[in-house]
C-alpha cells in the first residue's frame, strides 16, 4: 500500500484477521492503521464465508454475530456489507438473516459463473419471503461481462464494465435512493 497510495483494499472474514492478530501483531497494527485511514475496508461481517445452503439459521446468525462483534471490538467498525463470493447457493431467507443482523448490503459473484441460466441483474433488491430486503450486487467479471455485452470487441466490452462499476460506486455513495 506504500507503493500505491491510491489503492483501497477490502478483506472479509474475521477469522483471517484473528490469525494475523495472533501470529503477526505488527502487521495487524498496520492493518488497523490502514482501516483508520480509510484505505482498508473491513467487509463481510461474518466469521468466515460460509456455505449458505447447508448451514442452519443458528449457524448463520452466529457467523454474523461473532464476525460483527470482532470487527467492532478490533476496528470500531459496524460492518453492514455482507461479502460471500464463493458459495454454491443461497438460502432464500438470507435477506431476513442479514437485515435482522444490521447488514443492509450483500456482494457475491458465484451466480455469474452459470453459463446455462445467466442471471440478468448485477444490482438489485433481494427480497426474502418475509419482505426483508438487502441491496445486492454481483460484480461483473470478464467472463460474465463478455457474455452479457457481446456486441463489440473485448476492449469495448470491458470499457462498459468499467462504466458500470463507476456508476455503482456513485450510487452507493449517494445512498439507496438512487435506485
Amino acid at each position: 500500500m506504500k507503493k500505491m497510495p491510491d489503492l483501497r483494499y477490502t478483506q472479509s472474514q474475521a477469522q483471517i484477521y484473528r490469525w494475523i492478530e495472533e501470529k503477526y501483531p505488527a502487521l495487524f497494527a498496520k492493518i488497523r492503521a490502514q482501516v483508520k485511514a480509510g484505505r482498508w475496508e473491513v467487509i463481510g461481517g461474518m466469521w468466515t464465508e460460509p456455505d449458505c445452503n447447508l448451514i442452519d439459521v443458528e449457524s448463520f446468525i452466529r457467523q454474523v454475530l461473532y464476525g460483527k462483534r470482532y470487527f467492532k471490538e478490533k476496528f470500531g467498525q459496524n460492518v453492514d456489507i455482507a461479502w460471500n463470493v464463493d458459495s454454491f447457493g443461497y438460502n432464500w431467507q438470507m435477506p431476513q438473516f442479514l437485515q435482522g443482523s444490521g447488514i443492509t448490503n450483500f456482494v457475491t459473484q458465484k451466480i455469474g459463473w452459470n453459463d446455462t441460466n445467466i442471471f440478468p441483474y448485477h444490482l438489485f433488491w433481494w427480497e426474502g419471503p418475509d419482505g426483508s430486503k438487502v441491496l445486492t450486487y454481483f460484480p461483473y467479471n470478464p467472463t460474465s461481462a463478455l457474455r452479457q455485452f457481446s456486441s463489440g470487441s473485448p476492449t469495448e466490452e470491458l470499457e462498459k464494465v468499467s462504466v458500470t462499476h463507476f456508476d455503482l460506486e456513485k450510487c452507493l455513495s449517494v445512498g439507496s435512493e438512487c435506485l
